[in-house]
């Protein structure tokens, strides 16, 4: 009875210490939005760029909210483009990857 409560500990402070370790942070997000919506961000202006369509286009970061947990991270960042729209995208990282996101164009 023991040994099991043992083990059972030992493969619950493993797992706990390997979600705790693999969580995403912020420079994995850029990296994932950069890679996954072509939106790429330099330096420390607010200035990023969109490739759409074969050109480039403009955008400035408003805000970028990063809710770091635990065991996983919510981040979400608003980008504004020079004729007025906003894109936002959501994001949930778990695992050294991002389960679940979308973007909101309006």
């Amino acid at each position: 009875m023991n040994k099991s409560f043992l083990t059972i500990g030992l493969l619950s402070l493993a797992l706990v210490a390997v979600f705790i370790l693999t969580c995403p942070r912020e420079a994995d997000f850029e990296q994932y939005i950069a890679k996954k919506y072509d939106i790429e961000c330099s330096g420390t202006d607010f200035t990023c760029v969109k490739y759409e369509g074969g050109h480039n286009v403009k955008l400035t970061l408003v805000q970028t909210t990063v809710k770091g947990r635990v065991f996983f991270m919510n981040a979400e960042k608003t980008f504004e483009t020079n004729d007025g729209r906003t894109i936002t995208i959501k994001a949930l990282g778990i695992l050294n990857t991002f389960l679940q996101s979308s973007i909101k164009e309006q």
